[in-house]
């Protein structure tokens, strides 16, 4: 039975455009009797989406087993052909998170858990992902023999062949050549050893027309999953089948396009503004310790609301609306302090925090959520503390040195947890004061009693310390990729 162990998907952010493509893909799947695919899309391309669309697309009258599965991104930009039997691969955010692992400790931690089946990507390409070219030859034999599975052939090369085929630049390019070949046939020295017990081989395909290539993996019933499963991950079959194509220009375009657009975003850690952990699709300030209690205040919140959602929802409220109501709020507030009438700017204020803490909920229920809409409520919480302070700065209830120191590491520091996130060395916990600040800012509105200054100066201590603690991580991070590179 023919098996494609790497598989790209390669869908449409936009659900119309993903979901038509997700029928093509099924047709091109009878159409070359595939009898098995693992849906191993890029881990910073969202795999569970593309998994979960496919297996909704799919036709009754389909054979086909799908699996899911990740190419997953080592520390040092190595891939890694991740899958197992059901989703709850995609439980495992030390895979999920892009860099977060070493090629080794990926290995190792693949092998702890029998539910989870890796294997090398084209351990010899010479491109940014080929994991000879990071770590060395000896480096990587040791990864294969450690994890017990490579992919011994791969056709992502077959195109680039075919051109130099066809421009008859074989002669020149003998280099090139013989690199290619090692990719789609993987000299037995990488793997012909006791410990290595899984064989893999793939189209790698990001087109409709690549789709077709896969092992020849000996055959058992379709209809019981589990042998089938038990079946490709124990494969030692050396048959590969290469699906034959003709050269096409726009097909050569997009192709280039694709793998190009992909490099960029390992190479620059893009990642398409997203960290894809089953938790946060979007950009957030949240450390690690935060973020777990903030998804959990996040259910509890959504179920708690779900009348008052409905309700703006049957209204047509959008997220929007309450993003502008909570801005608009907050100066209102700012503007009755300095005209003296606490009360009102008390008033203004509750609304703010009512209309602000409404917005977010409101996205995820109308199904709206965005990377521009978590940059957005990310730069409206900053407003409202900004303002706040340099209101307090302006009544004289806190000093304007330590008002402006407060709000420059205050800065600061969210620049780093953002930035840290990103770059998959999230830190474990941040105190955050925003809070704090703005009770005491509440307290002295009320009772006349002042505790700013205090507490800034207190804060004001903890986040340059943080910080520095942060920006040596963030340049750790850095030289460690730098190292991986060179």
């Amino acid at each position: 039975m023919l098996v494609d162990y790497h598989f790209h998907p390669n869908l449409s952010k936009y659900d119309y455009f993903a979901k038509r493509k997700c029928v093509k893909i099924w047709r091109e799947f009878a159409r070359h009797n595939v009898a098995v695919v693992v849906a191993t899309e890029h881990v910073f391309k969202n795999p569970p989406r593309a998994y979960q669309l496919l297996q909704a697309a799919r036709p009754n009258e389909a054979t086909t087993v799908l699996f899911p599965g990740i190419e997953a991104l080592t520390s040092e930009g190595i891939d890694i052909i991740v899958f197992s039997q059901d989703d709850q691969l995609y439980q495992h955010q030390k895979l999920m998170v892009p860099r977060q692992l070493s090629e080794l400790e990926m290995v190792q931690y693949i092998k702890q858990d029998s539910n989870l089946v890796g294997s090398i990507a084209h351990p010899v390409l010479w491109a940014h992902s080929g994991s000879e070219r990071r770590i060395g030859k000896n480096a990587t034999i040791t990864a294969i023999r450690t994890l017990g599975g490579v992919e011994i052939s791969n056709s992502c090369l077959k195109g680039f062949v075919a051109a130099m085929r066809l421009l008859k630049l074989e002669g020149i390019l003998k280099k090139q050549r013989k690199q290619c070949a090692e990719v789609m046939a993987l000299p037995t020295e990488y793997y012909d050893f006791p410990e290595v017990k899984l064989y893999t081989g793939g189209s790698d395909a990001h087109a409709l027309d690549e789709i077709g290539s896969g092992m020849e993996v000996p055959a058992v019933p379709l209809t019981d999953r589990t042998a089938v499963f038990q079946a490709i991950r124990t494969n030692q079959s050396t048959q590969f089948t290469t699906r034959r194509f003709g050269v096409h220009p726009y097909f050569a375009l997009y192709k280039f396009y694709t793998v190009a657009r992909e490099a960029l975003i390992k190479a620059f850690r893009l990642y398409e503004g997203k960290l894809y952990q089953n938790d946060d699709a979007f950009t957030n300030y949240y450390s690690e310790a935060e973020k777990e209690a903030v998804l959990e205040i996040r259910r509890q919140r959504v179920i708690f609301l779900k009348p008052v959602l409905n309700f703006l929802t049957y209204f047509r409220i959008s997220p929007t609306t309450l993003n502008i109501t909570s801005v608009a709020c907050i100066i209102f507030s700012v503007l009755q302090v300095n005209v003296g009438d606490p009360w009102d700017a008390i008033a203004y204020f509750m609304l703010y925090l009512l209309t602000n803490s409404l917005a977010g909920p409101l996205a995820r229920y109308q199904n709206l959520e965005s990377e521009a809409g978590a940059i957005t409520k990310i730069i409206i919480y900053q407003v409202a503390l900004i303002t706040a302070v340099l209101a307090a700065m302006g009544l004289e209830w806190a000093g304007n040195w330590i008002g402006t120191i407060y709000l420059l590491l205050y800065t600061t520091m969210l620049w780093l947890t953002i930035t840290l996130n990103k770059v998959g060395a999230p830190i474990r916990l941040v105190i955050r004061s925003k809070n704090i600040v703005l009770a005491a800012i509440l307290l002295k509105m009320i009772t006349q009693l002042n505790y700013i200054e205090p507490v800034l100066w207190i804060f004001s201590a903890y986040m340059l310390v943080m910080n520095l603690i942060m920006i040596g991580r963030l340049l750790l991070t850095v030289r460690g990729v730098e190292k991986t590179s060179t």
